[in-house]
C-alpha cells in the first residue's frame, strides 16, 4: 500500500500518469469537439474490470468492430430543439441522430434523443425523452464520491409503425433507479494511449411498462414485476482535453456483454489528441533500458524513482535511444517522454532487477 501511495504522489509531481484526478464541468466535452467511439464485440483480457482503489487497467487489446462518429454542437438550430428546450449541447451521431444534453456546473446529463432509425426497408422517426435527465457524470467527480438518481424515459409511436394498426399509439416507458460510485482511480491504457482516470461504477435497476391507446383511452398492456439489473463501468480522464469516457464496459448476468472505447478525439481547432506508441525494453532491465517510438520525436527522457525523485534526464531524438542504468538501485521506475515544450508524449513503468 505504501508503495502504491508513493507511486501516485510521484506521478502527480511530474504532472502526468497515475494521479488521482478530479473532473469538473470545464473538463468534459464542449461545442466543436468530435469523438469517434469504437465497439468491440469480442471479450478478451480487456474484460477485466479490476478491483477498487488505486488500479492500472490494460485494455490495449480492444479492437474496432464498429465505429460511431459523434460531433458536439450547440442545440440551438438543430431539427429537434423544440422537444428539448433545456438542452444547451447536442451530440450528432453519424450525421443524423441527435442526443440532447444539459451541461452545467453540477452535471452532464442526457435529456433525450431524436432522429431517424433505419429499419432496413424503411425509416422510423424516433423521439425518446428522459424526465428527469439521465446523468452521465456529476461534478466534481473524484475517487470516493457517490450519488444516485432516478429517471424515466418514454417512447411513443403510432400503432401502425409497430405493426399494431388497431392501436392509435403505443407508449413504451422505462423507470430506472441508478446508483453511481467512483470507486477506483489510476491509469487506463487503450489503443488510443495511456491516461490518468477515475472509474464510475453504475448499477441500474429498470422497470418497463407498455401502454396502448385505443378509442381515446390508454390501457396497460405489459409491466415488469421484477426490475432488470445491469452494471456499467466508465473510465473518464481530464488529460489532453479528452472530455469523453476513454472506455466503457457493460455487464449483465455477471458477464461483460459489451465494450466501447474512444478511438479518436478532436477539438474545434482540429488538433487530434492521441498518445504516441512507445516501447521500453527489456523489462525487467539490468544494465540499460531501450526506448523505441514508431515516429521520430525530439524531446526529453526522464526517469523517476518511486520516491518521486528524477534520477536521470537526457535528450531524445529520432526513433530510438538507450539509457544506461549503472548506479541505479533495484526497484520500480517510471520513464516519461516529453516534447521540448514539456508536453507529455508518453510514459512507461519498468523494473530494474539484477
Amino acid at each position: 500500500m505504501k508503495k502504491s501511495i508513493t507511486l501516485f504522489m510521484m506521478v502527480f509531481m511530474v504532472t502526468m500518469g497515475f494521479a488521482q484526478i478530479t473532473i469538473n464541468s470545464s473538463d468534459v466535452v464542449a461545442i466543436g469537439a468530435t469523438a469517434t467511439q469504437a465497439s468491440d464485440t469480442t471479450m478478451r483480457s480487456s474484460s477485466i474490470i479490476g478491483a477498487t482503489g488505486s488500479q492500472t487497467w490494460d485494455f490495449s487489446d480492444l479492437e474496432t468492430h464498429t465505429q460511431t462518429s459523434i460531433e458536439f454542437i450547440a442545440s440551438a438550430g438543430t431539427p429537434y430543439e423544440a422537444s428539448f428546450p433545456d438542452a444547451n449541447l447536442a451530440a450528432v451521431q453519424d450525421g443524423s441522430f441527435y442526443v440532447y444534453m444539459l451541461k452545467d456546473a453540477e452535471k452532464l446529463a442526457i435529456l433525450g434523443t431524436a432522429g431517424e432509425v433505419d429499419l432496413g426497408i424503411d425509416t422510423l422517426d424516433l423521439n425518446l425523452t428522459f424526465d428527469p435527465a439521465d446523468i452521465l457524470i456529476q461534478f466534481p467527480a473524484t475517487n470516493g464520491n457517490s450519488y444516485s438518481f432516478s429517471t424515466r424515459n418514454k417512447i411513443q409511436l403510432s400503432g401502425g409503425d409497430l405493426g399494431f394498426p388497431t392501436f392509435d399509439s403505443v407508449r413504451l416507458v422505462s423507470y430506472t433507479n441508478s446508483s453511481v460510485n467512483i470507486d477506483a482511480f489510476g491509469s487506463v491504457t487503450t489503443p488510443l494511449g495511456t491516461y490518468d482516470c477515475i472509474r464510475l461504477s453504475q448499477q441500474n435497476i429498470s422497470f418497463d411498462t407498455t401502454d396502448a391507446k385505443a378509442f381515446g383511452m390508454w390501457i396497460n398492456v405489459d409491466a415488469s414485476d421484477v426490475g432488470d439489473t445491469t452494471y456499467s463501468y466508465a473510465w473518464w480522464t481530464n488529460q489532453n482535453g479528452l472530455g469523453f469516457p476513454i472506455a466503457n464496459l457493460e455487464v449483465a448476468g455477471g458477464a461483460v456483454v459489451g465494450a466501447t472505447w474512444l478511438s479518436e478525439f478532436t477539438t474545434s481547432s482540429r488538433e487530434v489528441f492521441k498518445s504516441i506508441s512507445m516501447d521500453v525494453y527489456p523489462n525487467p532491465a539490468a544494465e540499460r533500458i531501450n526506448i523505441a517510438t514508431e515516429e521520430s520525436y525530439d524531446g526529453i527522457i526522464n526517469i523517476i524513482d518511486f520516491n518521486g525523485k528524477r534520477v536521470a534526464s537526457q535528450a531524445y531524438s529520432g526513433i530510438f535511444d538507450t539509457v544506461e542504468l549503472n548506479g541505479f538501485l533495484n526497484g520500480q521506475y517510471l520513464l516519461t517522454l516529453q516534447d521540448k515544450t514539456g508536453k507529455l508524449l508518453g510514459f512507461k513503468t519498468f523494473q530494474i532487477a539484477r
